[in-house]
């Protein structure tokens, strides 16, 4: 199974490439009324079991948290690859991956499943080879979930997308700072 990137790094995603210059647009949004219940079918806090067929290989990156493949990772026509995290035995955020020419059609799935997003930041990337990519980056913030599209991830060929519980994403954040903390005393 590939690499599990927690979708804590996905909402701080950028490209990792070196941003030029970025345009945010915050729209004002007081209640989110297509706030998720879950991603794919599953709700939040549903146990791997309940998951069932839905997933495929588990595998334990921390001593609270599996993350799953999903057997059926496509939205609408895009193919994606997707893991659902669970901890604890509950499940707790979706984290995918795309080719990054797909986007617009995800673009305006998700606006039409979620409504229109909260925030949309608009950013030029440059890779290591000079050359200059325009970034996309949608979120959607609710009482309980994040959710978040980036037309390029880790690379501009490919585009990243998670659907997050607010708290899962608040104790990675915790656990990060308790690593680096950890960490530089160690030093």
């Amino acid at each position: 199974m590939r690499h599990f990137v927690l979708a804590l790094l996905s909402i701080c995603c950028v490209v990792a490439q070196t941003p030029q210059a970025k345009t945010t647009h915050v729209h004002s949004t007081p209640i989110w009324n297509q706030e998720p219940d879950g991603f794919k079918g599953l709700s939040f806090y549903s146990s791997e079991e309940n998951a069932g067929a839905r997933i495929g290989s588990c595998t334990k990156i921390d001593s609270d948290i599996t993350a799953c493949d999903i057997t059926d990772s496509d939205i609408g026509s895009v193919g994606t690859h997707a893991v659902f995290a669970f901890q604890n035995d509950r499940f707790v955020s979706a984290d995918g991956n795309f080719d990054s020419s797909n986007f617009e059609i995800l673009r305006d799935i998700f606006i039409k499943r979620y409504g229109r997003p909260h925030e949309d930041q608009m950013q030029t990337v440059r890779n290591n080879a000079g050359g200059e990519f325009k970034n996309e980056h949608l979120s959607w913030v609710g009482k309980n979930v994040i959710v978040v599209l980036s037309k390029y991830g880790s690379t501009v060929i490919q585009g990243h997308f998670a659907v997050s519980l607010k708290s899962y994403l608040a104790e990675q954040v915790r656990r990060d700072e308790a690593a680096k903390k950890k960490a530089a005393t160690a030093m």
